[in-house]
């Protein structure tokens, strides 16, 4: 048995990262940092006597020896005074997870001298193959240094520690497949070929209920189809005594036919049938729907830089630019059955459908058309 305990660590070099190991008087309640402190400054000046053969220079001897009195005196009186906040936990031998992580509640015995958020207090994360791994109990003090809160923690236990995670794969698998099965059961996703992708987060809840079996599943929110989603889970244990309700919120994803880049595109290009290609992608709500067909992406001007092998979404396009001012256009004046078609100036910068204002450069009026094609508008006068 070993115990573990936090000391002014400027004044020992025994201690490391403020904890200090003591296998000697673990079961004593007594202040040792005076005497580790002792040990440290009569090792230093044999260490210097051996290197340079002589003791240290002038003086030297005495303030060490000073030093190591006034240490003894200070970490005497602050072991002593901490005596009285102390909290002195006891570490298991043999720690079994259900989780993908290893939290303090987990490896103490006297879980009642915690708080609730130290018992929360994520100290490491763990593999998911179920393989026993071992942790000295110096290896958890420097993983508990991460948190000021447990500066006046004392830990008590083994010198190694056994940890195992119950990490299960295969329970995880059961409960996805399960939201799987529930949202193809509903439409529109029935006719879809969706996945469920679970956070981290819906991880962690869907381990804890471990052994609970699921028994019923409901889906929250059906205002969207794809993207991140709530669900409820309703679990119960396999004797039927307990129940346990979770809720999660998978992203769901479906596959489908999406027009992408062939190529690396820039803001502002105008799009051909060359520059795109029709692949299989799993798609979710970022970013808006995409396209299916390569002609409903064709001939718009990119409102972003695109990389090769990037979907084409609606949100993407523009119309283009049909007229720039200051260009030189040919609208056509239709009036019943007659067309005329009359040079004029574009006074705006307009895009495909547009309205603009254009400028008649012999009469010099200024009225507005619609934009029809590349330099090209329509006027309709009357009926």
């Amino acid at each position: 048995m070993i115990v573990l305990h936090p000391l002014i660590s400027a004044l020992s070099p025994l201690t490391t990262g403020g904890w200090r190991l003591d296998r000697t008087g673990a079961e004593k309640d007594r202040p040792h940092g005076a005497t580790a402190c002792m040990q440290v400054d009569a090792r230093r000046i044999a260490s210097y006597s051996a290197r340079f053969g002589q003791p240290p220079p002038d003086g030297g001897l005495s303030r060490v020896l000073l030093l190591a009195v006034v240490a003894m005196f200070v970490l005497a009186a602050h072991d002593l005074s901490a005596m009285g906040h102390r909290r002195v936990v006891t570490i298991k031998e043999r720690i079994v997870c259900k989780d993908d992580v290893l939290t303090l509640s987990d490896v103490v015995l006297e879980k009642g001298i915690l708080t609730g958020r130290e018992r929360d207090l994520e100290i490491m994360p763990l593999t998911g193959d179920g393989t026993p791994h071992t942790l000295s109990l110096v290896d958890l003090a420097y993983q508990l240094q991460q948190f000021p809160q447990l500066a006046n923690l004392y830990l008590r236990g083994p010198e190694r520690i056994t940890i195992q995670s119950r990490f299960n794969r295969e329970y995880l698998d059961a409960v996805r497949q399960g939201l799987l099965d529930h949202l193809t059961s509903l439409q529109p996703w029935s006719g879809w070929r969706i996945d469920v992708r679970l956070s981290a987060d819906d991880e962690r809840k869907i381990f804890r209920a471990i052994p609970f079996q699921v028994q019923t599943i409901r889906l929250l929110d059906r205002r969207q189809a794809l993207g991140t989603m709530s669900f409820r889970i309703t679990c119960e244990r396999p004797d039927g005594s307990d129940d346990l309700e979770i809720s999660v919120s998978p992203e769901i994803v479906r596959q489908t036919e999406v027009v992408v880049a062939r190529r690396d595109l820039a803001r502002g290009d105008v799009t051909s049938a060359s520059d795109l290609s029709v692949t299989s992608l799993w798609i979710g709500a970022a970013g808006g729907p995409g396209l299916d067909d390569i002609a409903a992406g064709t001939g718009y001007e990119l409102s972003r830089s695109v990389s090769a092998g990037d979907p084409i979404r609606k949100r993407d396009l523009l119309d283009p630019i049909f007229a720039r001012r200051g260009d030189n256009i040919w609208i056509s004046c239709r009036h019943g059955a007659t067309s005329v078609q009359v040079a004029v100036t574009a006074m705006q910068t307009g895009r495909k459908g547009d309205f603009i204002r254009v400028k008649n450069p012999t009469s010099e009026k200024i009225f507005s058309v619609r934009l029809i094609g590349e330099k090209k508008g329509l006027l309709s006068i009357g009926g």
